[in-house]
């Protein structure tokens, strides 16, 4: 009789890579990817949908973006990545900054908490690719 080939295992929903839910790895990957439509979580791509869905603020970032690219230039790492720092650096400093002070306040720490998992270099990255 013909040996079955092993399984590929389960797909992750999240970031498409396949694991076997029977292995620990497998289990605790299923468990707690936080991937969300191919952005790092939820928090990252809700904050990116937002710059991006807004047309004053779509033109915004991208000034903003250009700027950095050319402030960025001939400093130690290389232009890019200077560009990346400067930006993600901006856009987490505004950001935060205009929230809205909700006081001593249960929304207060979910607002807080919901902002300190937004991946900022991925959504400068996201913006200078553009």
């Amino acid at each position: 009789m013909p040996k079955r080939k092993e399984s590929l295992g389960v797909q992750c929903s999240k970031c498409c890579e396949r694991f076997n839910p029977r292995t620990v790895r497998g289990a605790v990957h299923l468990a707690s990817c936080k991937v969300y439509q191919g952005w790092v979580n939820y928090e990252t791509w809700a904050v990116s949908l937002w710059i991006d869905n807004d047309q004053s603020t779509y033109r915004y970032w991208r000034e903003v973006a250009e700027a950095c690219k050319a402030e960025g230039a001939g400093r130690v790492l290389s232009a890019e990545e200077n560009a990346v720092y400067l930006l993600a650096n901006a856009l987490k400093r505004e950001i935060e900054n205009d929230a809205p002070d909700l006081g001593a306040s249960p929304y207060a720490d979910l607002l807080g908490t919901a902002l300190s998992e937004v991946d900022w270099f991925e959504i400068a990255k996201h913006i200078l690719s553009e």
